[in-house]
């Protein structure tokens, strides 16, 4: 469907503004994933899993990975 659409348009008016639409659509998406996720509220068992797991090294963290 977008192809048949971007086929009905002049070449220069693809060029001149027609190619920045999906950047606009993803500042939009990237807006509503922004709103989304600040009236996210996180479950206090989160943050009880995080205390008692205690502060971790960077490079541990990353060594210690399961590897696919």
């Amino acid at each position: 469907m977008v192809f048949a659409i971007l086929g009905q348009i002049d070449r220069e008016l693809l060029l001149a503004w027609v190619w920045r639409v999906p950047f606009l659509a993803s500042i939009f998406l990237i807006a509503v994933a922004v709103f989304i996720r600040l009236r996210m509220q996180e479950s206090p068992t989160t943050f009880l899993k995080v205390g008692e797991a205690g502060p971790v090294d960077f490079l541990s963290a990353v060594n210690d990975r399961d590897s696919p």
